[in-house]
Order: structure tokens, then C-alpha cells, then sequence
């Protein structure tokens, strides 16, 4: 994609308006950016996504105040690129999209953990004795037998909630795992199956070694993951930390 000059793309692609504040709705606005290469083709993304955003087809800045912030940062970023070789790396999600609990939708007997400190405050709150039952520091193979998520520690202290599902079925695995990794939410163990056609996302097959830890298995590879415990047995793989 050929790169214009600030004042350029600002003419070409951005128009002011006089609202006092912002009045942009972001609310159906995924985390998961789109693969696009040109300017036209992320604005009729975005229309879709929040179309308080665009406006005949630009991007619309609510006030002059804005607009100058937004101008001067381009300014600071065609500076900054400008006649050097760096391989710029295009993002593919939008960083710290959730930050606070309110950012997620609310379902009946779930908890929401923004970060690990707040996934280690509500460990406080269970019994200590119990706390083997919350967080497991290693995997059974008879864990597919369970129906509720439970929580295992990897030996990089990763935290990962695993999801049974019913029948154990690969693709509702995968279905709960492409949620997870788009909007954050956990289906749960009867999720409705995604049709092949829509999981375009890769995945990598993860099951366990002699010392029960994940390890990955076969070929596959994506950001998506799944457990096999067996032929036609699997489970989601769901990262609570990196």
C-alpha cells in the first residue's frame, strides 16, 4: 500500500465535525482487526463495524480540538517512518480492548477476570484447602469427563481455563475457542457448532505429555486452541495470561 504524506491522507480520507464531544458508538466494534490493503477498504470495514465512526465515507473526527491531535500525531508518525527502511508490523487487534469488567457483556454465572491480579483475588476468596479444585498445576486424562471450565497453571505459570464440550466434538471446540480469541466470551460446554465455512481461523492441537502438560501435537498451527484427548475427544483450550 503506498504510503501518502500526513496532510494527504488527511484531505483524502478525514472530515471534521462540531460536536462538543464524542459521540462515537463503538459497542459492536471487534478487538480482531481486519486484513485490508488500503485506506477505502478499512473505512467500509469500519462503517460496518461502527458507523458513527464514518461519515460519507471518511473517517469522521468529531471536533476541530481532535482533528488537530489527530493531525499532529500522523505528523509524529510520517516523521518517524519517513525515508527509513523499517518493516512497520501491521497489528491485528486492537491492544488493551478490555480493560474493565463493564467492557464485557454479562451472562448468568460468570465471572469476569480483566487481568491476573484480579483472577488471584477471587482465589483469596475460596477456601485454601480448596484451591487445588480452581487452579490445577497439572492435566488427567479423565478431565474430559468434566463439564464445568477449570483452571490449570502451565510451568511458565500461563493460566488456561480448558472447556469440555458435549459429545467432545473437535469443531464446538474450535467454535468456543474462535470465540474466545474474537470477543472474549466463553459459550460454554453446549455451544451451538460454527459452520466450517466461518472458523477461517488457524488452530494448533495441543494434548498432553508423560509429565501431564500440554504439548503440541501434529501440524496444525494458528491462534486458536484446542485439546485432544483423544481420537474424536478435544476440548478448548481457553489463555486467561500470556
Amino acid at each position: 500500500m503506498a504510503q501518502l504524506p500526513a496532510l494527504e491522507f488527511v484531505k483524502q480520507y478525514l472530515t471534521v465535525g462540531q460536536d462538543p464531544k464524542s459521540n462515537y458508538d463503538l459497542s459492536l466494534l471487534k478487538p480482531v482487526l481486519p486484513r485490508v490493503t488500503s485506506p477505502k477498504q478499512a473505512l467500509d470495514w469500519l462503517a460496518l463495524q461502527a458507523p458513527s465512526v464514518v461519515r460519507d465515507g471518511k473517517f469522521y473526527i468529531y471536533n476541530q480540538e481532535f482533528y488537530q491531535k489527530i493531525l499532529y500525531f500522523l505528523y509524529q508518525l510520517s516523521r518517524e517512518i519517513t525515508g527509513q527502511e523499517t518493516k512497520m508490523i501491521i497489528p491485528d487487534r486492537i491492544a488493551d480492548w478490555y480493560r474493565y469488567s463493564d467492557d464485557f457483556k454479562g451472562f448468568p454465572s460468570n465471572t469476569v477476570f480483566v487481568d491476573l491480579q484480579s483472577f488471584e483475588e477471587w482465589l483469596d476468596y475460596q477456601d485454601q484447602t480448596e484451591r487445588s479444585v480452581y487452579l490445577s498445576q497439572r492435566l488427567e486424562w479423565n478431565d474430559n469427563h468434566r463439564q464445568q471450565p477449570f483452571f490449570y497453571m502451565s510451568p511458565s505459570n500461563q493460566i488456561i481455563m480448558i472447556v469440555n464440550v458435549a459429545n467432545a466434538d473437535r469443531r464446538r471446540a474450535l467454535t468456543i475457542s474462535h470465540s474466545w480469541y474474537t470477543s472474549g466470551i466463553n459459550p460454554g460446554f453446549y455451544a451451538p457448532l460454527m459452520e466450517e465455512a466461518d472458523l477461517k481461523l488457524g488452530y494448533t492441537i495441543y494434548t498432553l505429555d508423560i509429565n501431564h502438560h500440554l504439548t503440541k501435537y501434529g501440524r496444525h498451527q494458528g491462534p486458536l486452541s484446542i485439546l485432544r484427548y483423544a481420537p474424536n475427544n478435544y476440548a478448548a483450550i481457553l489463555p486467561l495470561t500470556d
